[in-house]
């Protein structure tokens, strides 16, 4: 996958890209989260691993209309909480 299809995929999707950092269980900073983002969006070939997760999101979406839902595995320790049923996106985008 090309940063380009990524980056339009994510944009299909309708997700900011903290949105789709949090979708991917990133749990750092906001900025470093949106940063991560971007890199694979200014590659020119985005990693095998994240093309396909990404690829599993649309598909996930398209199937059942809406984004999936992780658990609450216990034991992680984060800045902030790791994910969107626990942290406002600043895209205010409607997960579950």
């Amino acid at each position: 996958m090309k940063a380009q299809e990524f980056k339009n995929l994510r944009k299909h999707l309708g997700l900011e890209r903290l949105t789709l950092a949090r979708l991917f269980g990133y749990t750092g900073t906001d900025r470093n989260d949106v940063t991560r983002i971007k890199q694979y969006e200014g590659k020119k070939q985005v990693p095998l691993h994240m093309a396909r997760y990404l690829w599993l999101l649309v598909e996930y979406r398209r199937i059942t209309g809406k984004f999936p839902t992780f658990p609450d595995w216990g034991g992680y320790e984060y800045d902030h909480s790791p994910d969107p049923q626990h942290q406002e996106t600043k895209d205010g985008a409607d997960f579950y």
